[in-house]
């Protein structure tokens, strides 16, 4: 439509290809991915609207076929994300704008669509409120909420440069010229229309393109917005990039065959071989990272620390399952002062191997099919997977690995690039505790002992307490106590259980509790709580029979009264 050549559409679609970035989360992103398509739709109606000259047999249904289009467009954008409006009500406003000088000149049907710009994102509105009235019932709030959540994500304000440095990080270097350049070309095809109009020209369109590419980017470096994960959020300027870098690629050529046509000096084919390899090169990477084509990052990337993160979503969890034995598995552990591996994730406390939304769940099928451990793991150690090229704490050994070739295979090494860019890691980790000076621990809201827990629990604010999610949670920390004489556990539960509802094993050992309600006391001896040695001790909590209870309390006392860091004076 806007080259009038099913070639160029041929290339556009070479270049949308070849930007990884684009084809890796086609594989998986189902929330950004419709909204880049969502976008793009009702780009594509608006172009048709605004580039079909004026009468003609077919000319209703084109318009009536275009805002079809754009409808659906909408529909799939704003359902998905509905932050995405002010992208797309400044399509529309640009639109309108557009179109403007053509209706007077145009037949009943053209002169139709100036009301079906206006009227669309309404239809599209009423189309959303009976799919989702929870979302679509109050416009105003919906509007306004979803903008600022997405400028001001959790409640903070990003870096105006996050969006640029991204945009070299991510986008293969020469396709970005060849955007750039596009830009450039486009902004003059705009300019040069709107002094010297005519009707249906496809010029002013480009205008379109540029609002889709790049509308909310500059928007997210004016206003500072809080963007994370790379440039997925912004994925929908994709498409319109891509369409960018063929009006500049088609500027290159149209150069060549000029200057070949004068057989002026030396014409610049090799122009057109920097191009061929910007579309090359890329793709050949695609083909190196297969499936993990969102982890491609471009060579000034890898000269910042972490800066070439490659496998945050954790999709390569699939290939690495088979390695992973069966059991407990924490994903993403956070990291001590000394960089030790902790059994507390990044993402949550959970195992990951149960959690519904986590990376590993879904495949317990195949996991440990393929086991490279050589022998189970010890009651001290813990498996850990981390994502990306950052390796395991100081406490892990690596056993498992996904990766793929690193970048420029063969000499990459010799410019200080990596050999392999690693998706994911399984490690074997010594169980590493924080400290506990003694006193009563006290679990949920305005707790104390939140750093303590080990898994297996779930808290609300306004409830006391922690609950268990499954049959058992652990809590665990170190002591400096010598516990000669052993200890007492003092457990403190939010509402009164029965004397065989629970069971307490420490360092892996069941003590016979005493007492039942909310107070459940038990002897623990000092062998046991030497058992994990450096002074480990791990309380797990199990539920026999009826409601999950919920651990208020915790308390390590020697025999002789005093808590657990005060020794046994």
């Amino acid at each position: 439509m806007l080259l009038r050549s099913w070639g160029w559409a041929v290339v556009a679609a070479a270049v949308l290809g070849a930007i990884p970035m684009w084809t890796g989360h086609t594989m998986f992103n189902v929330k950004d991915v419709p909204v880049a398509t969502g976008c793009t739709l009702v780009t594509a109606g608006l172009v048709v609207l605004l580039t079909r000259r004026p009468g003609g047999p077919r000319s209703a249904a084109y318009v009536a076929g275009a805002a079809l289009v754009v409808l659906l467009g909408w529909v799939l954008a704003m359902g998905t994300r509905p932050g995405i409006w002010p992208t797309l009500v400044a399509s529309h406003v640009v639109a309108a704008a557009l179109l403007h000088p053509r209706l007077r000149a145009g037949t009943p049907a053209v002169r139709a669509a100036g009301p079906l710009v206006g009227l669309v994102p309404v239809v599209a509105w009423l189309v959303l409120l009976a799919i989702y009235p929870a979302v679509f019932a109050t416009p105003l709030t919906t509007l306004r909420e979803s903008a600022l959540s997405s400028s001001r994500f959790d409640e903070r304000s990003g870096q105006w440069f996050y969006v640029p440095a991204l945009l070299v990080g991510e986008v293969p270097l020469v396709l970005l010229g060849l955007v750039l350049v596009g830009s450039v070309l486009a902004l003059r095809r705009v300019v040069g229309e709107v002094r010297v109009p005519s009707v249906g020209t496809a010029a002013t369109a480009w205008l379109l393109v540029g609002v889709q590419a790049w509308t909310l980017p500059l928007l997210a470096v004016v206003r500072e917005s809080n963007l994370y994960n790379g440039l997925r959020q912004l994925l929908f300027m994709v498409p319109a990039m891509a369409l960018l870098a063929t009006l500049a690629v088609a500027a290159i050529a149209g150069v060549v065959v000029r200057w070949r046509a004068r057989s002026v000096g030396v014409a610049p084919v090799p122009l057109l071989g920097v191009v061929a390899l910007g579309l090359l090169g890329p793709t050949l990477d695609q083909v190196r990272l297969h499936p993990y084509g969102y982890a491609f990052a471009t060579l000034p990337s890898y000269a910042v620390a972490e800066a070439a993160d490659t496998d945050y979503w954790r999709t390569s969890a699939r290939e690495l399952a088979p390695s992973v034995p069966a059991g407990w598995v924490t994903c993403s552990p956070a990291l001590d002062g000394e960089r030790r591996s902790l059994r507390r994730s990044l993402d949550g406390d959970e195992d990951c191997a149960r959690d519904l939304i986590g990376p590993l769940s879904a495949w317990a099928d195949v996991r440990g099919t393929d086991p490279v451990a050589a022998a189970p793991l010890g009651p001290t150690e813990f498996w850990a997977i981390t994502a990306g090229p950052r390796r395991p704490g100081t406490n892990c050994v690596e056993v498992a690995r996904v990766d793929r070739p690193g970048p420029l295979p063969g000499i990459g090494t010799l410019l200080g690039l990596p050999a392999r860019d690693v998706m994911s890691r399984l490690a074997r980790c010594e169980l590493v505790l924080p400290a506990h000076d003694g006193g009563v621990l006290t679990f949920g809201p305005g707790g104390d002992g939140g750093e303590l827990e080990l898994g297996g629990w779930t808290a609300h604010a306004t409830a006391a307490g922690i609950r268990l999610t499954g049959d058992r949670g652990e809590v665990g920390f170190t002591t400096a106590g010598s516990w000669a004489a052993g200890a007492e556990l003092r457990v403190g539960l939010v509402a009164p259980v029965g004397p065989d509802a629970v069971r307490v094993r420490v360092n892996g050992t069941e003590v016979a509790l005493r007492g039942s309600g909310t107070r459940l006391t038990a002897a623990v001896p000092a062998d046991v709580l030497a058992a994990y040695g450096g002074g480990r001790v791990v309380i797990a909590l199990e539920r026999v029979a009826g409601d999950a209870p919920r651990l208020l309390t915790l308390e390590l006392a020697d025999a002789a009264g005093s808590r657990a860091g005060e020794g046994n004076g």
